[in-house]
């Protein structure tokens, strides 16, 4: 039985692991989702995120947000996250 409940714990910390490196553990990741809006003057771009179906805003650089308003539609958004919890995507696919 205490080897049972050991491996059960084991296989869930391998989880949450996997689930933290999968995310980006070293702050930056990413999601995948639908563009719902873009905020040229404010610098921001909106993502319905696929897994969560929840909205994702990220900051961007004036090159990154003409090619969001481009190619519009299902984007692969990596990121990085600062200190404060805000995201700045990085590249698109």
């Amino acid at each position: 039985m205490k080897k049972q409940i050991i491996a059960v714990a084991l296989a869930v910390s391998g989880l949450f692991a996997g689930n933290v490196l999968a995310c980006g553990g070293d702050g930056s990741g990413m999601h995948i989702g639908k563009v719902v809006a873009i905020d040229s003057s404010g610098k921001t771009f909106t993502i319905k995120d696929m897994e969560s179906q929840k909205p994702i805003t990220f900051n961007a650089s004036d090159k990154l947000l003409a090619m969001v308003q481009k190619r519009g539609g299902t984007l692969q958004v990596h990121y990085e996250q600062n200190d404060e919890g805000a995201l700045k995507a990085v590249s698109i696919n």
